[in-house]
Formats: structure tokens, C-alpha cells, sequence
């Protein structure tokens, strides 16, 4: 179910993260670009029922919590976070001539 989920948002989720590091000059415009990732990846893992018959606990908020994969999710995505301070710290110490360069997998 996750494969399936994932592979369908792959692409986007890839995008997201690029765009983040790409365009945001602050943290809060870094978190707004990679909140729908947060919570694709929170469906992808374990979807909403009702709306795609997905399977599991991560998207209902009052259950999320409980999933193991939750803590392993939000370690990622507070990782990212730290990565992109760093990032930016070396982009305002060595001027706008330095750019950060995202590229994806193939």
C-alpha cells in the first residue's frame, strides 16, 4: 500500500523538497514549502479510508501519534529543516553569489 501511495507521490514530494531549498530566503518560507510534504508523506503511510481506501493511522490526527513510523517521519523532516538552517547560515555568510544547488535522483 505505501509503495503504491509513495510511487504516486513521488515526483511531487521530490519537487517540493527541491523547491524548498531552491527558493525559500527564510525558514518559514522553507517549512510552508515542505508542509505538504509532512503531510503527503502522512497519507502516503497510512491514508484517510473514507476518501482513497487507504489503510492505517497516520493520517487521522488523534492517531497518528501512535504509528512507529511517526517519530521516524518527523526525525526526517526536522532533519531537512536543520540541513536547510545550515544551508542558509553559509548562503548569508558567503553572499548572493552563492547558491544552493538541488539535484534529484535518477
Amino acid at each position: 500500500m505505501f509503495v503504491k501511495s509513495y510511487d504516486g507521490q513521488r515526483r511531487q514530494i521530490l519537487d517540493n523538497v527541491s523547491k524548498g531549498f531552491t527558493s525559500s530566503q527564510s525558514l518559514n518560507t522553507f517549512g510552508r514549502n515542505c508542509e505538504l510534504v509532512h503531510g503527503w508523506m502522512h497519507y502516503a503511510i497510512g491514508g484517510n479510508e473514507e476518501k482513497q481506501g487507504a489503510e492505517g493511522h497516520m493520517w487521522p490526527v488523534d492517531y497518528s501519534a501512535f504509528e512507529p513510523l511517526f517519530m521516524l517521519l518527523h526525525r526526517c523532516y526536522h532533519g531537512i529543516s536543520a540541513f536547510f538552517s545550515l544551508a542558509l547560515i553559509v548562503l548569508q555568510q558567503r553572499g548572493p553569489s552563492f547558491r544552493v544547488v538541488a539535484s534529484s535522483p535518477t
